[in-house]
Parts: C-alpha cells; sequence; structure tokens
C-alpha cells in the first residue's frame, strides 16, 4: 500500500536518520523524505528515511521495500510525492 502524504514541509527537529536503504526494509509503515539531502538536513519527521527523487539511484533504493508495506512519501510541496507515486504504481506497489 502506498499512501501518499503531500504538504508544505515545515521545519521539524532535525533527524540525523540520512540512512540509505541498502535491503529490503520492512515496519508497519515507513516514512519516506524524497527531497534533496540540504533540505533534509533542515528538518523532516522524526525516523524518516531520505532518498532523494532526483538521485540517480532513486528508482533502485525504492524498489527494496516490500511492494505490500505501507510506504509515506512526502516533499516540500507535492510535486515530487506525485510523480514517486505514479512510479510506485508502474513498479508494482499497492
Amino acid at each position: 500500500m502506498v499512501t501518499i502524504f503531500i504538504y508544505a514541509q515545515e521545519k521539524h527537529k532535525k533527524n540525523s536518520n540520512n540512512d540509505v536503504v541498502n535491503e529490503n526494509v520492512i515496519s508497519e509503515k515507513m516514512y519516506i523524505d524524497i527531497r534533496t539531502s540540504e533540505e533534509f538536513s533542515e528538518g523532516t519527521i522524526p525516523h524518516a528515511l531520505n532518498i532523494d527523487y532526483y538521485a540517480e539511484d532513486f528508482n533502485e533504493k525504492i524498489k527494496k521495500f516490500d511492494k505490500n508495506q505501507k510506504l509515506i512519501i512526502f516533499c516540500k510541496s507535492g510535486g515530487r510525492s506525485s510523480k514517486a507515486l505514479i512510479l510506485l504504481k508502474e513498479i508494482g506497489f499497492k
């Protein structure tokens, strides 16, 4: 299940969890901030992963998630999130 979470990013407490997804991530829901690392460093939702939508390996990283996992994708204003949702549906996310 893919949930698109679109909103204007407000400043939140800084999250140093700038990990790269190297293997399937399994949890009840996963928050994925698809803004650039510079935007991410200004603040994000606690425990969110940063996967830059504009990075060359975005598709590769996003495909590593379980297609049945609930992903909450967000960016600054919704443009990148909307495009990411289309991609996710094309590769088999529900």
